[in-house]
């Protein structure tokens, strides 16, 4: 149990800023590869800061980056963000 307590933890805390979740708001929405400086456009956000983020969401393995070349691309994990709701809902499950 103690295990699934931990990557609980992980992705909650990764989802505690607003403006991560408007990024994975974003890439939902997009359903596809949005480049880091298109994502900071429409968050109206630097680059920095949304590469900051994108950082916390990538830890707790939300967000895929892949490089090419100088640009980045990300995309949202659906199979993990489903792995953390299963863990989540089982969770709540026990406890009834």
């Amino acid at each position: 149990m103690f295990p699934r307590l931990r990557e609980l933890k992980r992705f909650f805390a990764a989802l505690t800023s607003a403006s991560r979740l408007r990024i994975i708001e974003q890439l939902a929405r997009a359903g596809a590869e949005v480049s880091v400086g298109e994502l900071a456009d429409r968050l109206r956000m630097s680059q920095p800061l949304v590469s900051w983020h994108l950082r916390g969401l990538r830890r707790a393995s939300l967000v895929q980056i892949r490089r090419a070349g100088r640009q980045a691309f990300c995309s949202l994990n659906r199979e993990q963000l489903a792995h953390y709701q299963r863990l989540f809902t089982e969770l709540l499950e026990e406890t009834k």
